[in-house]
């Protein structure tokens, strides 16, 4: 398995302004925003509902979250530390903004960080 995330790989062989416009928009906007639905406004608050205590249900959602990621072994440990970090800001300010914005900004410096380093 790589260590390279499937978009960064995309990025490096791919290098058309259609495609480097779309990636930036889909990866820094509409991943965190669908992926912070799911997982924070659909499961977590799902399985609040069925355990009834907040605690497992972000434990459990940000290990959904990490697992998701397996074409990346080495990341699902940090992305399932993100989703905690994300699903107890959720649980705090009681909206979606907040960790659709963090999201956002993560795979956005990720992006960043890519550009810089090619």
């Amino acid at each position: 398995a790589s260590s390279v995330p499937p978009t960064i790989k995309r990025l490096e062989s791919d290098r058309s302004a259609p495609f480097i416009v779309w990636l930036w928009v889909s990866a820094s906007l509409l991943t965190p925003l669908a992926e912070e639905l799911f997982f924070r406004g659909i499961l977590q608050s799902a399985l609040l509902n069925i355990l009834g205590r907040r605690g497992p249900a972000i434990v459990l959602a940000s290990a959904a979250f990490g697992v998701v990621h397996f074409p990346q072994p080495q990341a699902i440990v940090p992305l399932i530390v993100m989703g905690l970090v994300l699903g107890y800001v959720y649980e705090r300010t009681r909206s979606l903004l907040a960790p659709i914005l963090i999201h956002m900004v993560f795979n956005l410096k990720t992006l960043i960080w890519h550009q810089l380093l090619m």
